[in-house]
């Protein structure tokens, strides 16, 4: 009982001592959004997401409407939207504010994207960023895309660092 209570008390400062130290991962060059610039067009009127647009659409139409609704965020007029599918992680989709046109993602992302409403450029995170090098050792790479209007083109990559924060 003694030997019990010991060594639940040493796995729960070890977990403590883990957690203790929050560890984020972060890339070696910011996301160059400059680079891929679009001038903001005043998209006004919101139109009805096409759920005919896709296949996928009529599936997901409530998060798809709700995040329409809530206007243009990304490459000039489009709306960035995404929502939870489980643990660690997201569906992405992209709405044309003047049609209403669906572009779904052609991956999953565990941690929300990072875009700007003036660029083309999307940068996703990998998984595993959400882990120490100790629970998952290895290299994290920061991919980065570029919206052509129709479609996510990776364009490149860049390396991560694991930034320790107390």
């Amino acid at each position: 009982m003694k030997t019990e209570t010991v060594v639940t008390a040493l796995l729960l400062a070890t977990m403590f001592q883990r957690t203790s130290i929050a560890q984020q991962w972060r890339p070696n060059t910011p996301p160059p959004f400059d680079s891929l610039p679009v001038h903001s067009d005043s998209v006004t009127e919101r139109v009805a997401v096409a759920l005919t647009s896709h296949r996928d659409a009529r599936r997901f139409r409530t998060m798809l409407r709700e995040g329409a609704r809530k206007g243009v965020n990304f490459a000039g007029h489009f709306a960035l939207v995404t929502w939870g599918c489980g643990t660690d992680c997201q569906q992405l989709a992209i709405i044309e504010a003047r049609s209403g046109r669906v572009f779904f993602a052609p991956f999953t992302p565990e941690r929300a994207p990072h875009f700007r409403t003036d660029s083309r450029l999307l940068a996703i995170d990998p998984y595993g960023s959400a882990f120490s090098e100790e629970d998952l050792p290895g290299p994290r790479f920061q991919k980065r895309y570029a919206w052509d209007g129709t479609s996510l083109v990776l364009r490149d990559s860049a390396a991560m660092t694991m930034v320790k924060q107390r």
